[in-house]
């Protein structure tokens, strides 16, 4: 009972934190850099997929929805009212009432990153996107990771 309990009070905290983060940095978002001519070069790592990719679009959101026309990456996503959209669900991510997909990246440019929150794998470090995918720009050469956390 007492690890339910915490389990939910370390959600709640999460979530609150999460929306603060998305509202304070909303007040000071960035346009997003201009992508070279022919594209930006980026990969998207989802679980065991990797996509290497190339792309016009300016924002990851835009890029997961090219990966489901072009790629057929299951992506469904919920909307928030002044938020955007949050992943429900992405590739063969688990999903679940406890479980959130995080977004992490290799840069770690306070503009995109929190760069105390990291990720390490195959010996590259990745830090916690501090945007959602609807505010988080295509930076040419970027890794995005994307990993469910369960709580």
């Amino acid at each position: 009972m007492k690890n339910k309990i915490f389990k939910l009070w370390a959600l709640s905290l999460v979530a609150l934190l999460t929306i603060g983060l998305v509202a304070f940095t909303a007040c000071s978002v960035e346009p997003p850099p201009a992508l070279p001519p022919d594209g930006a070069s980026i990969a998207i790592m989802v679980d065991t997929q990797r996509f290497e990719w190339v792309t016009t679009q300016t924002y990851i959101g835009l890029v997961l929805d090219e990966l489901v026309e072009e790629e057929g990456l299951v992506f469904t996503y919920g909307y928030a009212t002044g938020l955007g959209r949050f992943i429900s669900t992405l590739g063969d991510l688990p999903s679940g009432s406890s479980t959130f997909i995080m977004l992490y990246l290799t840069s770690n440019d306070l503009r995109w990153a929190i760069p105390t929150q990291t990720r390490v794998v195959d010996g590259t470090t990745f830090y916690s996107a501090n945007l959602g995918i609807d505010s988080l720009p295509v930076l040419d050469g970027e890794t995005y990771l994307f990993v469910a956390v369960t709580f």
